[in-house]
């Protein structure tokens, strides 16, 4: 069974990260003022006066294990030892997870219509198990009120870095456990834009070197 209250605290602190590091690129991040309907969770505004809502949702399991009841994630005690990561149902609870999303929108929009051509963002975090963002399918252009889909990517300058070298130079980097030469670690958003869209949402308007697709 799935630890929900774990799988809370790294919702809330999934939460906390993207407001910590959008706070750092000089955005205003402020909680909409809402106790009545359901809502997204941030306003972001540029210096410019740009504004950006932004919900955060955190996929806390790919999905459930054959014997029915096991979650596979780091969040479920009784994890199985098996290589049979559901991807079909983790790709699901992605989608179930931005149609939520739509719908906290869309709440906002009919009680407070004056963000109704504010560009709305979901910001997706996952358990170890459940990350598919780099294959999810770009068919979310039907959530017509979803101007982008985004995740955090650590260390992209790192990675590319050490696909570059040869095997040889690979395998001795791993034996001495060397950074020497290497970018330093960074955090960066990957973005996939939804084009259909009218409330278009411009990543350099608001992010420092996103990846954009």
């Amino acid at each position: 069974m799935l630890n929900q209250k774990l799988a809370n605290h790294y919702a809330d602190n999934f939460e906390k990260k993207v407001k910590g590091i959008l706070e750092k690129y000089g955005l205003a991040v402020n909680k909409i003022d809402n106790k009545k309907f359901s809502c997204p969770d941030f306003l972001v505004t540029n210096g410019s006066g740009d504004k950006v809502l932004i919900e955060c949702k955190y996929i806390a399991s790919a999905g459930i294990a054959p014997d029915g009841k096991t979650h596979i994630s780091n969040l479920d005690p009784n994890l199985p030892e098996s290589d049979d990561i559901p991807v079909v149902s983790s790709i699901n609870n992605q989608r179930e997870a931005l149609e939520d999303a739509q719908k906290q929108y869309l709440d906002l929009i009919i009680n407070k219509p004056k963000y109704i051509n504010t560009p709305f963002v979901v910001a997706l975090g996952y358990d170890f198990f459940a990350n598919f963002f780099n294959i999810y399918p770009n068919d979310f252009n039907d959530l017509t009120e979803l101007s982008a889909i985004m995740t955090l990517e650590r260390d992209v300058e790192i990675k590319e870095s050490l696909m570059r070298l040869s095997h040889k130079d690979l395998m001795a980097r791993i034996d001495d456990q060397s950074n020497a030469g290497l970018p330093q670690p960074s955090i960066r958003f990957k973005v996939i834009i939804n084009k259909k869209v009218t409330s278009k949402f411009i990543p350099d308007q608001f992010l420092r070197n996103p990846i954009v697709h």
